[in-house]
């Protein structure tokens, strides 16, 4: 194997931990503020393996749900995983998709679109696509969309 393929490869896995990572801490703050919320509300949450179409890419990972009453909020995020998969639009490890559905097979109305990127320090940020850094204010509206509507 020659060097440039080594550090091809080298590359590619170091990524995909980050985008694992990036997923990982999504999650993990999506299900710490439905946690805070279910106190005052009783929301169901799923997770199914996903794969969705943006930028005329397609990105393979993990749909997540929150259901409350006849709403869900639904997360979707991934990553191309094959070269025929195309790339991450906006310069990104991964990208993503939030919206709200009024049932889980029809597709969600659009509230915002992620990209995880690298950040100054070598981190793994979540950002808006349409700019800013995702924070957990962002994650506490999205419930509250839910909740009242």
């Amino acid at each position: 194997m020659d060097d440039t393929l080594r550090a091809y490869l080298a590359l590619r896995e170091a990524n995909d931990r980050r985008r694992e990572s990036g997923m990982a801490m999504l999650r993990q703050s999506l299900l710490t503020c439905c946690e805070e919320l279910t106190e005052s509300a009783s929301i169901l949450t799923g997770r199914e393996d996903w794969q969705f179409e943006t930028g005329g890419s397609t990105m393979i990972g993990e749909r997540l749900g929150f259901r409350y009453g006849m709403q869900t909020l639904i997360i979707e995020a991934g990553w191309p995983r094959l070269p025929e998969h195309g790339y991450v639009p906006g310069l990104g490890l991964a990208r993503g998709r939030v919206g709200i559905s009024p049932n889980v097979m029809i597709r969600p109305i659009p509230i915002v679109e992620l990209v995880l990127r690298r950040g100054p320090e070598e981190e793994t940020v979540w950002h808006l696509a349409d700019g800013g850094l995702l924070t957990p204010d962002h994650l506490r509206e999205w419930f509250r969309q839910l909740i009242t509507l």
